[in-house]
């Protein structure tokens, strides 16, 4: 359900984002997540199991910095992890969500990961598995991070005003 906040502009929340939209940006992390570590598994075996558990780590290490911290929690946010928060963490308080912000960095590495080992490789040995992989990595990192959560998720987000990864490229919406 979208709320609408201004009548003049109807700028609209969600309370709960559709579950439509957090099952695709969910399929679609899944989908990044498996070039990146393909990519790094070409390298060998044991760097792309590790890439899954770096990835793990860090999802854990969001939601206790970032998550527990949010409007959304124990709500539908626009990842589910609302949702899946409460089972592992208390609710922090909600000035703190953008205290913690620097906290969302570790996120970064498992882009940067992929993208340099794949670059290794290509240097390495040039591959063209290798190189579309790699491609396809850099775009899907871009058009999810650049397109797809802030036109489809950060927008609708209550707490768009007091992200700074949000209000970096956007005007943000007043309450």
């Amino acid at each position: 359900v979208a709320v609408s906040l201004k009548k003049k502009n109807k700028i609209k929340y969600y309370e709960n984002y559709p579950l439509k939209s957090v099952m695709l940006r969910n399929v679609l992390n899944l989908f990044g997540l498996s070039i990146g570590a393909i990519i790094l598994a070409h390298y060998h075996l044991i760097l792309g199991l590790s890439y899954f558990i770096l990835y793990l780590i860090t999802l854990i290490w969001l939601l206790r910095f970032r998550c527990k911290y949010c409007y959304y929690y124990g709500k539908i946010c626009c990842s589910g992890f609302g949702k899946i928060v409460p089972n592992f963490f208390k609710k922090g308080k909600n000035e703190y969500f953008q205290k913690y912000v620097n906290f969302f960095t570790p996120i970064y590495l498992c882009i940067i990961l992929p993208i340099l080992g794949g670059i290794f490789l290509l240097i390495q040995s040039f591959s063209l598995d290798i190189l579309g992989l790699l491609i396809i990595f850099i775009l899907m990192s871009y058009i999810l991070s650049e397109k797809y959560y802030l036109k489809f998720g950060c927008i609708y987000c209550k707490q768009n005003y007091n992200c700074p990864t949000y209000t970096q490229k956007h005007k943000p919406n007043p309450e």
